[in-house]
Protein backbone atom coordinates (compact mmCIF):
# COMPACT_ATOMS: atom_id res chain seq x y z
CA UNK A 1 0.00 0.00 0.00
CA UNK A 2 1.69 3.04 -1.27
CA UNK A 3 1.31 5.84 1.68
CA UNK A 4 0.01 9.39 0.86
CA UNK A 5 0.67 12.89 2.45
CA UNK A 6 -2.13 12.05 4.47
CA UNK A 7 -1.67 8.82 5.71
CA UNK A 8 2.08 10.09 6.46
CA UNK A 9 0.92 12.96 7.81
CA UNK A 10 -1.75 11.38 10.24
CA UNK A 11 1.51 8.42 11.44
CA UNK A 12 3.91 11.28 12.26
CA UNK A 13 1.31 12.93 14.68
CA UNK A 14 0.06 10.07 16.12
CA UNK A 15 0.26 10.75 19.91
CA UNK A 16 2.62 7.84 20.46
CA UNK A 17 4.93 10.29 18.57
CA UNK A 18 4.69 13.65 19.93
CA UNK A 19 7.68 15.91 21.46
CA UNK A 20 6.02 15.07 25.24
CA UNK A 21 5.68 11.58 25.46
CA UNK A 22 8.98 11.07 24.09
CA UNK A 23 10.46 13.04 26.50
CA UNK A 24 8.20 11.19 29.58
CA UNK A 25 9.82 7.90 27.78
CA UNK A 26 13.27 9.24 28.05
CA UNK A 27 12.70 9.90 31.61
CA UNK A 28 10.98 6.86 32.80
CA UNK A 29 13.86 4.66 30.98
CA UNK A 30 16.44 6.28 32.87
CA UNK A 31 14.53 5.60 36.47
CA UNK A 32 14.12 2.24 35.36
CA UNK A 33 17.92 2.17 34.70
CA UNK A 34 18.53 3.07 37.92
CA UNK A 35 16.34 0.59 39.51
CA UNK A 36 18.88 -2.36 38.80
CA UNK A 37 22.06 0.00 40.37
CA UNK A 38 23.01 -1.47 43.34
CA UNK A 39 25.30 0.62 46.50
CA UNK A 40 27.62 -1.44 48.75
CA UNK A 41 28.65 -0.76 51.64
CA UNK A 42 32.24 -1.97 51.11
CA UNK A 43 33.30 -2.93 47.79
CA UNK A 44 37.10 -4.09 47.10
CA UNK A 45 38.44 -5.75 43.78
CA UNK A 46 41.41 -7.53 43.66
CA UNK A 47 43.20 -8.97 40.32
CA UNK A 48 44.98 -11.93 39.31
CA UNK A 49 48.31 -11.00 37.64
CA UNK A 50 48.45 -12.55 34.48
CA UNK A 51 45.01 -14.37 34.95
CA UNK A 52 47.33 -17.20 36.48
CA UNK A 53 46.34 -18.00 40.46
CA UNK A 54 48.93 -20.20 41.89
CA UNK A 55 49.03 -21.67 45.68
CA UNK A 56 50.73 -19.17 47.01
CA UNK A 57 48.98 -16.12 45.69
CA UNK A 58 46.83 -15.57 49.13
CA UNK A 59 43.76 -12.79 48.27
CA UNK A 60 43.51 -10.84 51.27
CA UNK A 61 39.56 -8.37 51.33
CA UNK A 62 39.83 -6.12 54.65
CA UNK A 63 36.70 -3.98 55.37
CA UNK A 64 35.29 -2.58 58.29
CA UNK A 65 31.93 -3.42 60.70
CA UNK A 66 31.16 0.34 62.18
CA UNK A 67 27.51 -0.68 63.35
CA UNK A 68 26.87 -3.98 64.75
CA UNK A 69 22.78 -3.47 64.69
CA UNK A 70 22.76 -4.17 60.96
CA UNK A 71 22.71 -7.49 59.45
CA UNK A 72 24.53 -7.88 56.07
CA UNK A 73 24.77 -9.88 52.79
CA UNK A 74 28.81 -10.89 51.54
CA UNK A 75 28.68 -11.26 47.82
CA UNK A 76 31.88 -12.55 45.86
CA UNK A 77 31.94 -11.95 42.09
CA UNK A 78 34.70 -14.05 40.28
CA UNK A 79 35.85 -13.25 36.67
CA UNK A 80 37.20 -15.34 34.48
CA UNK A 81 38.13 -16.56 31.01
CA UNK A 82 35.64 -18.34 28.73
CA UNK A 83 38.55 -20.69 27.98
CA UNK A 84 38.85 -21.70 31.75
CA UNK A 85 39.58 -25.62 31.68
CA UNK A 86 37.43 -26.17 34.77
CA UNK A 87 33.57 -25.87 35.56
CA UNK A 88 34.61 -25.18 38.98
CA UNK A 89 37.43 -23.38 41.64
CA UNK A 90 38.04 -25.00 45.51
CA UNK A 91 39.15 -22.40 47.73
CA UNK A 92 39.82 -22.52 51.40
CA UNK A 93 38.67 -19.24 53.29
CA UNK A 94 39.92 -18.26 56.19
CA UNK A 95 37.86 -15.20 58.34
CA UNK A 96 39.47 -13.26 61.14
CA UNK A 97 37.29 -11.62 63.33
CA UNK A 98 38.22 -8.63 65.60
CA UNK A 99 37.14 -10.65 68.48
CA UNK A 100 36.75 -14.43 67.61
CA UNK A 101 38.85 -17.58 67.05
CA UNK A 102 39.79 -17.71 62.66
CA UNK A 103 37.66 -19.63 61.16
CA UNK A 104 38.76 -22.17 57.93
CA UNK A 105 36.39 -23.37 55.77
CA UNK A 106 37.20 -25.21 52.17
CA UNK A 107 33.98 -24.40 49.51
CA UNK A 108 34.01 -25.17 45.18
CA UNK A 109 32.55 -22.33 43.77
CA UNK A 110 30.70 -23.72 41.02
CA UNK A 111 31.18 -21.45 37.47
CA UNK A 112 29.51 -23.91 35.10
CA UNK A 113 26.51 -26.32 35.23
CA UNK A 114 25.52 -29.84 35.23
CA UNK A 115 25.93 -29.51 31.16
CA UNK A 116 28.74 -27.03 30.94
CA UNK A 117 27.38 -24.34 30.43
CA UNK A 118 28.90 -21.02 31.90
CA UNK A 119 26.80 -19.23 35.03
CA UNK A 120 26.70 -15.58 35.51
CA UNK A 121 26.93 -13.34 33.05
CA UNK A 122 29.62 -13.56 30.14
CA UNK A 123 30.89 -11.26 27.29
CA UNK A 124 33.39 -11.24 25.23
CA UNK A 125 35.73 -13.76 26.72
CA UNK A 126 35.34 -13.41 30.33
CA UNK A 127 32.54 -14.31 32.44
CA UNK A 128 31.51 -12.99 35.81
CA UNK A 129 29.71 -15.20 38.41
CA UNK A 130 27.88 -13.46 41.57
CA UNK A 131 28.02 -15.90 44.52
CA UNK A 132 26.19 -15.38 48.04
CA UNK A 133 29.25 -16.12 50.70
CA UNK A 134 26.44 -15.24 53.69
CA UNK A 135 23.68 -13.88 53.11
CA UNK A 136 21.63 -12.16 56.36
CA UNK A 137 24.40 -12.23 58.60
CA UNK A 138 24.96 -9.82 62.12
CA UNK A 139 28.34 -9.12 62.69
CA UNK A 140 28.63 -9.10 66.99
CA UNK A 141 31.68 -6.77 66.86
CA UNK A 142 33.16 -3.39 65.50
CA UNK A 143 36.39 -3.38 63.83
CA UNK A 144 38.22 -4.28 61.05
CA UNK A 145 37.39 -8.22 59.39
CA UNK A 146 40.23 -10.03 57.05
CA UNK A 147 38.83 -12.35 54.42
CA UNK A 148 41.65 -14.60 52.80
CA UNK A 149 40.89 -16.74 49.83
CA UNK A 150 43.52 -19.20 48.88
CA UNK A 151 43.56 -21.29 45.48
CA UNK A 152 43.31 -24.68 46.77
CA UNK A 153 43.17 -27.40 43.75
CA UNK A 154 45.06 -30.12 42.65
CA UNK A 155 46.69 -28.25 40.17
CA UNK A 156 49.32 -25.37 40.73
CA UNK A 157 48.29 -22.75 39.36
CA UNK A 158 45.02 -21.92 37.37
CA UNK A 159 45.00 -20.37 34.47
CA UNK A 160 41.83 -17.83 33.09
CA UNK A 161 40.64 -16.95 36.81
CA UNK A 162 41.00 -12.71 36.10
CA UNK A 163 39.64 -11.39 39.39
CA UNK A 164 37.88 -11.87 42.63
CA UNK A 165 35.09 -8.66 44.19
CA UNK A 166 34.43 -8.91 47.35
CA UNK A 167 30.79 -6.87 47.61
CA UNK A 168 28.75 -6.12 51.00
CA UNK A 169 25.54 -5.16 50.88
CA UNK A 170 24.10 -3.45 54.22
CA UNK A 171 20.73 -4.75 54.92
CA UNK A 172 18.32 -3.61 57.81
CA UNK A 173 18.41 -3.13 61.53
CA UNK A 174 18.07 -6.82 63.39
Amino acid sequence: MLKTKETRKKTTNSPLFSMQNIAILLVLGGLLSLVGCDSYYHQEQIEIKNEIWGHNDSLAFNFEIQDTSFTYTLLLDIEHHKEYLYENIYCQIHTYSPNAPARHQQISFNLADKIGKWRGDCSGDHCIITVALLDNVAFNSTGTYKMVLDQYTREESLEGVKSFQLKIKQLKKR
